[in-house]
């Protein structure tokens, strides 16, 4: 019965998501924290290289308003713990489409290493395999 309803779950939230293919669930910092990636991917004359959306779905609503934020992710498959981030944009509902503009920040880039661990890494694995 347990898993019948998980199977339901599943496929009720990729229905949602038709467009984002579901990576992980945070757990310990950022517990309950979905991610997401889009269905597509760009690369350059570097085959290692990849750019994509990512698309995280808050656990519970943040600033009072904001749901879910995406951002754009820039990776070299054969480095994948070191991620570029830029346009980052703040969703009042869950599915990255009702955009909260005065959030929306499509100036800085930040540079992160991220722990082989954690749902970002999933997600770039999940792209760079493909």
């Amino acid at each position: 019965m347990r898993k019948a309803i998980i199977l339901i779950f599943y496929l009720i939230n990729n229905f949602l998501f038709t467009e984002w293919l579901y990576v992980d669930t945070a757990s310990g910092v950022g517990a309950g924290q979905q991610t997401w990636v889009w269905k597509n991917y760009s690369t350059n004359s570097n085959e290692n290289y990849r750019k994509f959306r990512i698309l995280s779905v808050m656990p519970s609503v943040m600033e009072g308003k904001i749901n879910s934020a995406t951002t754009e992710i820039e990776v070299y498959c054969d480095n994948p713990t070191n991620i570029t981030m830029s346009k980052f944009k703040y969703f009042y509902d869950k599915r990255g489409e009702k955009i909260i503009s005065e959030y929306s920040d499509n100036e800085n880039v930040i540079k992160k290493k991220i722990p082989t661990y954690t749902p970002g890494y999933k997600a770039v694995m999940m792209v760079c395999k493909n």
